[in-house]
């Protein structure tokens, strides 16, 4: 299988590791040029003269990948081709020292890092289980128990602890195929911003402030700086993949609290657009980075809304899995029949509602005693609905709280963008749902008369809230943008048919508000 990988005859193959004398021998019998070398007695080799390097088996020896990867590397030619086979381990709780092997992610995440770009990525843990398999049968073919110690035993049935590990998949073999290249791939290191702020103003024709940055990417307080980046070999920055942890509630599946990473600040800079194909792409190269680096085994998915012009490469290249386009509801005050309950009755029912500067640990409870009829949501505690809305630098949201008789039943942020009114989230207690009517009342005749509509995003879930936003007036539209909601998963249990049956999301679940 390897010998299949390499370039053809004539060319020079340097196999690294012990054990490989006997390949040796075979590529010199197929008129390669080869050596044997230990990277760890590099000696002086010259460099950059290999069209291919073998690691054959040889990593865990090292205790950095990177290490022994860089040594690779600048033994290759440009455009060299680097072959690893070796074992890895799946499963980040059996970490090296439990397995003897490196984790996998860390195995991509060191390829990018020392720039190759992956051609092929294929496990052979079948082979190595039928292996196994026979061996077993041939040794108990010829073993006699009548003559040691175990009895009757089959050594078949013998537990062996390596083959327990490949059945459980938390190890495995692997062959990856990696091109030496002129990109890569790292994760955010101090002072990055001062590269990335310019970026984003090239791409996006936008500025942002870096009060703006830290307050997205560095002072969240469910986690920082989850930003991958890839540069040319001079230093200059070509792309980012980013995404910032929110936390979520489900009262559904099989966790009930969790951190997920919502999906932003995606860019290439448009000199490197045209560097590889599909997968080969630098946008997919440090996608598959990001979710190595960032998600798998850390998060079960990732989330975010994505343009119709970018659907397609995501759904083929990035892993994307999409909902449905966002419902995109408007409500035109000119013909809105105020949906109130008269001021008699709304003194009598004790309805209440006030701007909030300050979110309180009364919206913890909140989210507590109403968290369960939404499903699956963002958990919109007061830590999260702080950090989200009143400590935004942007200063652009109203968050209005609407009490009965001083308890809290619901509240809503706004925003104004000319004379629209954007709803940009909410959370109510279904069972005084007469609130939101009045909220918005309130809201378009006494606090925002010029407004002209009322618009934001709603999920079609939960079903209770989708009817109330119809009986107080809404329309719902197709998103203007051609937005559709989509995941990335990372965790079987969060297919992308349950979250679509159970994601309660808002204009504010985005970065667009």
């Amino acid at each position: 299988m390897i010998h299949t990988l390499l370039p053809d005859p004539p060319a020079s193959i340097l196999v690294v590791g012990s054990g490989g004398g006997f390949y040796i021998r075979f590529l010199e019998q197929t008129g390669y040029k080869a050596r044997l070398l230990d990277l760890l007695d590099m000696g002086d080799v010259p460099t950059a003269v290999y069209d291919s390097v073998l690691l054959l088996g040889n990593l865990k020896a090292h205790n950095s990948i990177s290490e022994a990867l860089e040594k690779a590397r600048a033994l290759l030619r440009p455009e060299g081709t680097l072959i690893v086979y070796d074992e890895v381990c799946y499963d980040s709780s059996s970490h090296k020292g439990k397995t003897g092997v490196h984790l996998y992610t860390g195995l991509i995440s060191a390829l990018f890092e020392n720039g190759f770009r992956i051609k092929s990525d294929e496990e052979t843990v079948g082979n190595i289980l039928q292996t196994y398999n026979k061996l077993a049968g041939q040794s108990s073919e010829v073993f006699d128990p009548s003559n040691h110690a175990v009895g009757s035993e089959r050594l078949s049935d013998r537990k062996d602890p390596k083959k327990d590990l490949y059945e459980k998949r938390q190890t495995g073999w692997r062959i990856l195929v990696a091109k030496k290249d002129r990109i890569f791939v790292r994760a955010y290191i101090k002072n990055d911003e001062t590269v990335i702020l310019p970026m984003f103003r090239k791409v996006f024709k936008a500025d942002r402030t870096l009060e703006q940055w830290y307050w997205k990417f560095r002072d969240n307080p469910f986690g920082a700086h989850k930003i991958a980046e890839a540069f040319t070999e001079d230093g200059t920055l070509a792309a980012q993949y980013s995404g910032y942890p929110v936390p979520f509630s489900s009262s559904v599946g099989g966790r009930e609290e969790f951190v997920s990473l919502q999906i932003g600040d995606i860019m290439t800079a448009p000199e490197v657009r045209n560097i590889g194909l599909g997968t080969s792409s630098v946008l997919s190269r440090i996608a598959t980075y990001f979710y190595n680096k960032f998600c798998i085994d850390h998060v079960p998915f990732m989330y975010g809304f994505v343009a119709g012009n970018h659907r397609k490469f995501g759904e083929r290249f990035l892993g994307y899995q999409y909902m449905s386009q966002i419902p995109y509801h408007v409500l035109d005050l000119t013909s809105y029949r105020q949906a109130h309950t008269g001021r008699i009755k709304r003194f009598l029912s004790g309805l209440s509602i006030k701007r909030e500067t300050q979110i309180t640990g009364e919206y913890d409870a909140f989210f507590d005693q109403v968290c369960r009829d939404y499903g699956l949501l963002v958990a919109r505690r007061s830590d999260y609905l702080k950090w989200r809305y009143t400590d935004c630098p942007d200063n652009v949201h109203r968050f209005y709280g609407v009490r009965r008789f001083g308890k809290l039943i619901g509240w809503g942020v706004f925003s104004i963008r000319g004379d629209v009114l954007i709803w940009g989230d909410a959370l109510f207690n279904k069972r005084y749902l007469e609130a939101a009517g009045f909220m918005l009342e309130r809201l378009v005749t006494r606090d925002y008369p010029e407004v002209s509509k009322v618009e934001g995003w709603f999920s079609p879930l939960p079903g209770w809230w989708g009817d109330l936003l119809r009986d107080i007036g809404f329309q719902a539209i197709d998103e203007p943008n051609g937005l559709v909601s989509g995941i990335r998963p990372f965790d079987s249990l969060f297919s992308i048919e349950f979250v679509k049956g159970n994601l309660y999301y808002t204009m504010g679940d985005s970065d667009l508000f």
